[in-house]
């Protein structure tokens, strides 16, 4: 019988990434975090890979002119980057509340949502 449609994933940071305060005309902000350290697979079968979507607090898609995340579907990349893209727009102030979702690719009911 196979458990990975069963399985369950738990989130294994409280705050994997750091909250940042972005003020306009700095550089670029880019944090990066391993892929094993954001979620658990409870079963030790392999379910296949594990991938990832961002987006904002209201569940729509991020600004691209505001973030990046190098390719969350990378299933072959071992850590994930976000990066906050340098800004000089007066329009692009604000709170920005990111939320991500770790689900298996080929059984994406098996899915969390995060933080």
């Amino acid at each position: 019988m196979n458990p990975c449609p069963r399985s369950y994933l738990s989130n294994l940071l409280e705050t994997p990434f750091n909250d940042v305060i972005y003020l306009l005309g700095e550089v670029e902000n880019m944090q990066e975090v391993a892929k094993q350290d954001l979620v658990a697979l409870d079963t030790k079968v392999n379910c296949g890979p594990i991938i990832f979507e961002f987006y904002s607090d209201s569940n729509t898609a991020l600004d691209s002119d505001l973030f990046v995340v190098t390719d969350p579907e990378d299933i072959d990349s071992e850590t994930l980057m976000f990066l906050v893209l340098s800004q000089e727009d007066q329009n692009s102030r604000g709170e920005y509340l990111i939320r991500y979702r770790a689900q298996l690719q080929e059984y994406p009911d098996v899915s969390v949502d995060l933080a």
